[in-house]
């Protein structure tokens, strides 16, 4: 944060929190939730990637050889490999969501916190 050149209240925190709500950054509870929304939805998504991979796509040829057939073979791998390594980036990706959420969670508690201190004399 920049150096302030004046105290706007008793404390850092409290200092820090003002800031925060005269720059718009502090944080709401719709932030909160939104990152919990996000992070469910990539959830359904990575599963829906992740069985599309065993369902979605055909099994290979095995009734007929040829060059033809061994190479669709390897493309409908390509494929199913390529679904499941998005649905494990999806699932990294909701991780991630929920962690950021967390933090949120700890800032906006710790937020109230602060503003509840205040309305204490």
């Amino acid at each position: 944060m920049a150096a302030r050149l004046t105290r706007m209240s008793r404390n850092d925190a409290e200092d820090d929190l003002l800031w925060a709500m005269a720059m718009g950054s502090a944080v709401t509870q719709e932030q909160v939730d939104r990152a919990g929304r996000g992070s469910a939805e990539l959830r359904v998504l990575a599963d829906e990637v992740h069985a599309g991979a065993a369902t979605l796509l055909p099994e290979p040829p095995v009734a007929w050889r040829s060059d033809a057939a061994a190479a669709y073979a390897t493309s409908l791998e390509g494929a199913r490999l390529a679904l499941v390594s998005s649905a494990a980036i999806l699932t990294d990706a909701a991780d991630g969501l929920t962690a950021r959420q967390a933090e949120l969670r700890t800032r906006l508690d710790e937020q109230n916190a602060i503003l509840a201190a205040r309305m204490v004399p």
